[in-house]
C-alpha cells in the first residue's frame, strides 16, 4: 500500500512539473489533457463519434508518418513490428502491425478491422496497458496515422474487411438476461479461464499464451478494468468477435446473439460488484504498464512541443 501511495504521489508531482514546464508552449491544452487522463484512470468512458476519414493522399501519409514517429514508435517500433524500445518493459506487448491481426475489432474473427475500429482504439485507449487514449491528437491526425499504420501489413491492400457485427437490443427483462447469462457462462465454459466467480483464476488461466508465445492472463471481471470497455455492448463485441491472436475465441458462429448478449450482461454484473470509483486523482488503481504509458505519453508530447 505504501509503495502505491509513493508511486501515485510521484506521478502526480511529475504531471504537475511537466504541465508547468510546458505551460509556456501549450497553455491550458496540456492541463486539459492531464485532467482527461485522470478522468480516464478513474473509469471515465471516452465517447467516439468520428467524422468520415479523409482521402488517403501522399500528404496525409506524410502527416501520419510524423504522428507515428512522434507518438507510436516507442512501443510499436520503426518497422511497426511491436519491438520499440519501450516494448521490453511492458507486460502486455505492443501490437505487431505487420501481421494485420488486431484484437479489438467490430468485424468477425479472422477479418481485418475497419478503419473506425482503429480510430476507436486510438481514441479510447486499452485499459491496463501502456496504450492510453491519445487526447492530444486531432481527428485528422488519428486518421492520418491509421492510414500510415495500415501500410505495415499487406493484408490491408489484399483484403476487404467483413461486415461489422452489431449488438442486438435486449428483448427480455434484465433479471432473465442475468439468469440466462450465468447459464451460458457455465455451458460455454467461460469459467475455465475466467474462474467460477469471474476472478480470472480458472484452471486454464496460468497456461495461456498468445500467438507470439507471450503469456496472457484472463480478465478478472471483478477487480480489473475491461480493456475494451465495461458497458454491455463492449463486452458483447469481445465475446462475439473474440480477441484475434489470443486464446479468447469468437463466439458469433457458436452461440446465438441473444446468448452472447446474455453472457455479456452477466459479465457486466460481475464487474459492477467490484466497481471502484475513486474520489482522488485516480492513480491508485493503475497498472505498471499504464504508468509506463503515461511516461511515454508525456515524453512524446514534449518532443512534439519542441518540433
Amino acid at each position: 500500500m505504501k509503495r502505491k501511495i509513493v508511486i501515485s504521489v510521484v506521478l502526480v508531482l511529475t504531471f504537475a512539473t511537466v504541465a508547468a514546464a510546458r505551460m509556456g508552449m501549450m497553455g491550458n491544452g496540456m492541463m486539459d489533457e492531464m485532467m482527461k487522463l485522470m478522468w480516464w484512470f478513474r473509469g471515465g468512458e471516452v465517447q467516439v463519434n468520428p467524422t468520415p476519414p479523409p482521402k488517403v493522399t501522399p500528404m496525409l501519409l506524410r502527416e501520419g508518418r510524423r504522428v507515428y514517429e512522434t507518438f507510436c514508435i516507442a512501443c510499436h517500433g520503426v518497422r511497426g513490428d511491436g519491438k520499440g524500445r519501450a516494448a521490453i518493459y511492458l507486460r502486455t506487448k505492443p501490437r505487431d502491425f505487420t501481421t494485420g491481426v488486431f484484437k479489438f475489432r467490430s468485424t468477425p474473427s479472422g477479418s481485418i478491422p475497419i478503419d473506425r475500429d482503429l480510430f476507436v482504439t486510438i481514441s479510447k485507449g486499452i485499459r491496463g496497458t501502456a496504450m492510453l487514449p491519445w487526447f492530444n491528437l486531432t481527428e485528422r491526425e488519428k486518421w492520418a496515422v491509421i492510414a500510415y499504420i495500415k501500410r505495415f501489413s499487406e493484408r490491408f491492400e489484399e483484403e476487404e474487411p467483413d461486415p461489422p457485427v452489431e449488438p442486438p437490443e435486449a428483448d427480455v427483462s434484465y433479471a432473465r438476461m442475468l439468469k440466462r447469462g450465468k447459464e451460458v457462462f457455465e455451458s460455454a465454459k467461460c469459467w475455465e479461464c475466467h474462474g467460477r466467480e469471474g476472478h480470472g483464476d480458472g484452471p486454464k488461466a496460468k497456461r495461456l499464451k498468445d500467438d507470439w508465445g507471450n503469456p496472457v492472463w484472463p480478465r478478472d471481471y471483478v477487480h480489473e478494468k475491461f480493456k475494451r470497455g465495461s458497458n454491455i455492448d463492449d463486452i458483447f463485441m469481445t465475446v462475439a468477435t473474440g480477441l484475434d491472436g489470443t486464446p479468447m475465441p469468437s463466439h458469433i458462429d457458436s452461440l446465438p446473439v441473444e446468448d452472447i448478449l446474455a453472457v455479456a450482461t452477466y459479465v457486466n454484473s460481475l464487474a459492477e460488484k467490484g466497481r471502484f470509483v475513486s474520489k482522488g486523482m485516480g492513480m491508485m488503481n493503475t497498472t505498471d504498464d499504464e504508468r509506463r504509458g503515461m511516461r511515454i505519453y508525456h515524453m512524446s508530447g514534449m518532443r512534439c512541443g519542441m518540433m
